[in-house]
């Protein structure tokens, strides 16, 4: 069975559910389903910048250098001898 055969049989399952629904409740559920399929679609375009750790631009190449030697942490410790 393919995802989208799956996807169906869900929506079918979550419409029969819906039924029982008054029009005001089924009204505020389309509300909440348009913000939900909204909020997706915008953190989506966000998603590929961030998932690539894009510096500022405005930012020359010694500030980087700077903030990532600053950032770095070392938890190794030596014992000596």
């Amino acid at each position: 069975m393919s995802t989208i055969e799956l996807n169906m049989k869900r929506v079918d399952s979550f419409l029969k559910n819906l039924k029982y629904l008054n029009p005001a409740g089924k009204l505020d559920l389309i509300g909440k389903l348009t913000e939900s399929v909204k909020s997706d679609l915008q953190t989506k375009g966000d998603e590929f910048q961030e998932s690539f750790g894009a510096w500022d631009e405005n930012d020359d190449a010694e500030e980087l250098v700077a903030k990532i030697r600053e950032s770095r942490m070392f938890s190794r410790k030596t014992e000596e001898l």
